[in-house]
């Protein structure tokens, strides 16, 4: 269960408190008041359906904007192999985002956009691999990458 309020989600320093007109009473947040919250729902992974379900309480009045919600999962194909103990920070991204293996074999990383686009293919060589991701647009990229034994590991990250 996900549980966050008060000062932790608020995303104006200033609450609405006693509004004297209706106009008052509506808070309509500008580019640099939307919250980010990722939160976790691979428990469910397993399940045919789930119930998503959101409550707002307040005892002072006011309201809760939620706008683009997205389920997605990543997929890893394979066994074993030391591919998967891929790790892929920062993410969201900025300005680089990093392909890290145990593995010291090569592999062939694709990043497409959410088009299904290919926007990068480069031949990594090493445990560590660092992308530029200045001229990514934001939104939500898939990452395919493909060891030399044709083991593939797949999944998303979000460009701020």
């Amino acid at each position: 269960m996900f549980k966050k309020g008060g000062a932790d989600l608020a995303t104006d320093s200033v609450p609405i408190l006693n509004p004297l007109t209706i106009q008052a009473c509506f808070f309509i947040p500008t580019v640099d008041q939307w919250r980010k919250e990722i939160i976790d729902l691979n428990n469910y992974a397993n399940q045919q359906s789930a119930v998503i379900k959101f409550n707002y309480i307040s005892n002072q009045g006011g309201s809760i904007n939620i706008d683009n919600i997205n389920f997605g999962n990543s997929l890893s194909i394979a066994g074993n192999d030391k591919i998967n103990n891929l790790k892929v920070y920062p993410n969201p991204a900025r300005d680089i985002i990093t392909f890290e293996t145990t593995s010291d074999e090569d592999f062939q990383l694709t990043i497409f956009n959410s088009l299904g686009q290919s926007v990068l293919q480069q031949h990594c060589t090493s445990r560590q691999n660092t992308i530029n991701t200045v001229t990514f647009q934001s939104g939500i990229y898939y990452y395919k990458m493909v060891s030399n034994n044709g083991e593939i590991v797949s999944g998303k990250f979000v460009k701020e």
